[in-house]
């Protein structure tokens, strides 16, 4: 066989694979450029759209981790919601006591109240984000990788 035959045949070869390896059918990158979920400031993208935080519950079926997580996330964010209000309530009746001098102890009572709700709605936020981003995370991993059954 000639030498100029040989050399385009394995010139033909190394370059088949080099641009296959480039190729945008890569089933890894095209899950993760397009089905894996991330933060985007307050708000959640999966590909190149923006989703709710309502939507995003769908996102973890396939992941029974990340549906764990996402759920305590759920009831920490309720949590905090709830203690949030208590906290605005009290507030609004510490300045409406403010005026008379005769209810100190009372407004002394609903100011420390108002501030042990916002410290733990605080407390509770932080708790709904960190379970909220472990969940996203072992979801993008059960998508990427997903686990040996």
């Amino acid at each position: 066989m000639p030498k100029g035959k040989i050399l385009l045949i394995a010139v033909a070869f190394f370059t088949q694979n080099i641009i296959a390896q480039t190729l945008p059918t890569d089933s890894l990158k095209h899950k993760y450029n397009n089905l894996t979920v991330y933060r985007y400031g307050n708000s959640f993208m999966k590909g190149g759209d923006l989703i709710s935080f309502k939507e995003l519950g769908r996102e973890f079926t396939m992941s029974d981790l990340g549906l764990t997580a996402y759920q305590k996330a759920v009831r920490y964010k309720k949590t905090s919601s709830i203690l949030s209000l208590l906290s605005i309530g009290f507030a609004a009746g510490t300045i409406a006591t403010i005026g008379s001098s005769s209810n100190n102890k009372t407004t002394t009572a609903l100011f420390i109240g108002q501030l042990a709700f916002s410290l733990s709605s605080l407390k509770f936020r932080h708790l709904s984000n960190k379970y909220l981003d472990r969940a996203i995370w072992q979801r993008n991993k059960d998508l990427l990788f997903p686990p040996v059954q």
